[in-house]
């Protein structure tokens, strides 16, 4: 669900105050292609220094993934420097209270969320070293989650406003001379079922959890549960997973038994 009346896929010029100009730019819009299984949309905008702006978005039956496609070309007199800055206020599945966002930072996987004694959200904003290109959102009651695929070679800092409940990265700044055009592609997942995230990639979606493996009891086995979905590959039909277990003050490590399940 969108909050606070902008939606999904708002475009901003980095180094612009928010809201910035493109957040409130009239987009024209055609459909590009317009298939049983698969339809295109392209929006297009041109802001005061004549730099055309378009979001090309893909949406497949059956397909859990809007793949968006965006560009800058630069028809002004001169050369300048932008970036891009994507936003998306939102939450899932309508309550968002029952939100928890996760990042990938260099310290390991970043979550906040709401924190009911305090009556308010815990957790960093900002995470400035991210270690790949990916950040989510998850309805930990319904297990519904949102997942979205970016481009870490461009990425900067991922970003999350915890008092608006938004997911937002932003890119590094690029060089556009006179007639010069930039592009990127990022995606959009639908995912279900998972109780929080620590990977995603064009491949495959991850969660894991560790708990007590007799609940209420700490001096008990550890049982590791690790949660794994399809992304853009296709279906996840068998998967043989291998795990290491190593305590944070010991180098020692203890090689867990392997298991395989198929979906």
């Amino acid at each position: 669900m969108a909050y606070w009346g902008f939606g999904l896929f708002v475009d901003h010029f980095l180094g612009q105050p928010f809201p910035g100009e493109l957040a409130q730019a009239k987009y024209n819009s055609q459909v590009l292609e317009r298939g049983p299984d698969r339809v295109v949309i392209e929006f297009q905008t041109t802001n005061k220094d004549n730099v055309v702006v378009f979001r090309k978005m893909t949406f497949t039956t059956d397909s859990p993934v809007i793949r968006v496609n965006f560009g800058m070309i630069n028809q002004g007199a001169q050369s300048i420097v932008w970036g891009l800055w994507s936003q998306s206020p939102m939450y899932v599945s309508g309550v968002k209270e029952n939100n928890r966002y996760f990042r990938p930072d260099c310290r390991g996987v970043n979550a906040s969320g709401w924190n009911e004694k305090t009556k308010c959200m815990d957790g960093d904003d900002y995470v400035r070293h991210p270690y790949a290109g990916w950040t989510a959102a998850l309805n930990t009651q319904t297990g519904e989650g949102l997942v979205w695929l970016v481009d870490y070679n461009w990425l900067k800092w991922l970003y999350n406003c915890n008092t608006a409940w938004t997911i937002e990265w932003f890119y590094y700044y690029t060089n556009l001379p006179k007639g010069g055009k930039w592009e990127t592609e990022y995606d959009m997942l639908l995912v279900k079922g998972f109780p929080c995230f620590c990977h995603a990639s064009t491949n495959l979606v991850a969660g894991m959890t560790m708990a007590p493996a007799k609940p209420g009891d700490a001096s008990s086995d550890l049982a590791i549960t690790h949660f794994l979905g399809r992304s853009m590959a296709g279906d996840l039909r068998d998967a043989k997973l291998t795990a290491t277990l190593r305590g944070v003050d010991s180098k020692e490590a203890h090689l867990l038994p392997c298991w395989r399940r198929a979906n």
